[in-house]
């Protein structure tokens, strides 16, 4: 009884990390793509030439972000599609699958790391942008 309690507990915390995680990664995005539209509009309302080091620094990081962003949820879908299909062949006596709950929180420790690196990323990319802004606005 109390270990069922701790599986139904387990699983909450996972969906709640989940749903989390996503809400981040979403919010995340949309800064990305503020940045890179109020970089954009700098660039047409001057050149890219005329737009300071800082600016163009994020931009480029802007872009790195987003291909950081599609490879983080490309190989996380790929990795729970396959196991998907591993644990769809599984077959335990005692519904105790535990290799599938290794692999499984192998996926989340490493989705958990992408979205920590993802979280740094975009505070230094932040922070590029709002020196870019400033050094441009003087």
């Amino acid at each position: 009884m109390a270990n069922d309690k701790k599986i139904q507990l387990l699983s909450e915390c996972q969906d709640y990390h989940y749903k989390q995680s996503s809400n981040v990664s979403s919010l995340a995005r949309y800064i990305i793509y503020a940045i890179i539209a109020t970089i954009w509009l700098t660039i047409n309302a001057e050149s890219f030439l005329c737009i300071n080091w800082w600016l163009r620094i994020a931009l480029f990081a802007a872009f790195l972000y987003l291909l950081a962003d599609i490879v983080h949820y490309f190989w996380d879908s790929v990795s729970y599609r396959r196991e998907y299909f591993k644990f769809e062949k599984e077959t335990s006596v005692d519904d105790n699958f535990p290799e599938h709950e290794k692999r499984m929180n192998k996926f989340s420790k490493r989705s958990f790391v992408w979205l920590c690196v993802k979280f740094s990323f975009l505070i230094v990319i932040s922070v590029l942008f709002l020196l870019g802004m400033f050094f441009q606005l003087l």
